[in-house]
């Protein structure tokens, strides 16, 4: 992640929050936790911009403050909106007492900033200040935040496996956090691409999720620099919904409000711009959030029991679907790719199709028997085969289809 010449920036992952929704009818759903990076500065720090911020369906932010002053504000104004904020101060690790002391009981707050993109040999340390913290503030749903670095920081596979595990044996957190941001603006071709280690790197932190017990999260791009375009519809689709095809339970957006350049990186059209104005970006971020907690039951609790990958030529680090899910009578990209990923939480499983390119969209064959749901954009459930195996899936987006566990056996 490129850094700023900010002071506040973070995360925290609250993985569990009650969102009921009329959408569905059969069950309450959970709320997918959504955090934005580099949040309300100070000049706009106000109960307006903070009810924007949760109008665009933002549960957690990390506003970009110093001032204790401030710093308390945006925590009130948070508690108002029914937001959480994630708060950090200059020198917090020598000051970490005294600050956490100060805001601990707050109702606002959701959690305190370690480190973003630290290096492995920085993970003993941070231990030891998560301890620190945690004996002025034992409130576990306080959760501290450490953001790990994309595969293509490290030289090859086997480091960046050995970094995921040193940062799961040694941190004493129930989360991986990691950035990558896969849509790129391919200059010399004049097009939009896929990065290349997008899919090896979500499946070695899914894998190292699964094998350690903790959630994982991951982030969409939301504001445009550099390589990367200014996103669309699509782009936060194809990125939102790859991450939680792969089990994720928290998603970020980097970012809410747009940094100021100070460099190379010519930040621009974040969903809020650098004068407190919304750019078209914001109705995007706020129609996507919309979208996913229609959908939110689907992937929130879930476990992710694999992931595999159909198309003539597959991604690095990815595995052929080789065998049909269950119920499942076709499923035919016509050499376009996709992946699939199965999910179970309790008698339900979900079959989860998600479109491989953020710019076309794929046609595909799908046909299941009686016994399979289609879960619709809205959340309500239709039976699938009252449609004709003939699909459109836009760009970047998917199709999502559930049958009960116990009917596999009649399968």
């Amino acid at each position: 992640m490129l850094r700023l010449n900010i002071l506040s920036w973070a995360f925290v992952l609250l993985f569990v929050c009650a969102c009921a929704q009329d959408i569905n009818k059969e069950a309450e759903q959970e709320c997918i936790p959504i955090f934005v990076y580099h949040a309300i500065p100070e000049k706009f720090t106000d109960l307006e911009h903070y009810q924007e911020m949760a109008d665009a369906g933002i549960t957690l932010s990390t506003p970009v403050l110093d001032s204790i002053d401030f710093i308390l504000k945006a925590l009130d104004y948070s508690a108002t909106t029914g937001t959480k904020a994630v708060v950090s101060c200059s020198d917090f690790e020598n000051r970490t007492e005294e600050f956490v002391a100060k805001v601990k009981d707050h109702p606002g707050l959701g959690g305190y900033f370690l480190a973003d993109e630290p290096g492995t040999g920085s993970f003993e340390r941070l231990a030891e200040w998560v301890e620190r913290i945690r004996k002025v503030d034992p409130d576990t749903t306080h959760l501290l935040y450490v953001n790990l670095l994309p595969i293509y920081a490290f030289g090859n596979e086997e480091e960046y496996r050995e970094h995921l595990e040193t940062y799961c044996n040694t941190m004493p957190l129930p989360y991986i956090s990691f950035d990558y941001y896969p849509v790129l603006w391919d200059k010399e071709n004049e097009q939009i691409v896929v990065s290349p280690f997008w899919y090896q790197n979500l499946q070695m932190v899914a894998d190292m999720a699964k094998k350690t017990g903790k959630r994982f999260s991951g982030f969409a791009l939301a504001t445009a620099h550099s390589i990367f375009p200014i996103p669309t519809m699509a782009h936060l689709r194809f990125q939102t919904y790859t991450n939680l095809a792969y089990g994720a339970q928290s998603l970020q957006y980097f970012t809410y409000y747009t940094p100021k350049s100070y460099d190379e990186n010519n930040f621009h059209l974040g969903p809020i711009t650098c004068k407190g104005k919304r750019s078209q970006v914001y109705e995007i971020l706020r129609d996507m959030n919309k979208e996913l907690q229609q959908r939110a039951f689907v992937f929130m609790g879930s476990n992710m029991e694999s992931v595999y990958h159909l198309g003539d030529s597959l991604p690095v680090g990815t595995t052929a679907l080789e065998t049909l899910p269950a119920h499942f009578l076709q499923l035919d990209t016509h050499g376009r790719n996709a992946l699939v990923s199965t999910l179970s939480k309790g008698n339900e499983k979900y079959v989860v199709l998600v479109n491989g390119s953020p710019v076309d969209p794929l046609i595909v064959d799908i046909e299941t028997d009686s016994l399979v749901q289609r879960v619709r954009r809205d959340g309500s459930l239709v039976r699938a085969d009252l449609y004709d195996v003939n699909y459109s899936i836009e760009p970047g987006s998917c199709e999502i289809f559930t049958y009960s566990i116990s009917s596999e056996k009649e399968n």
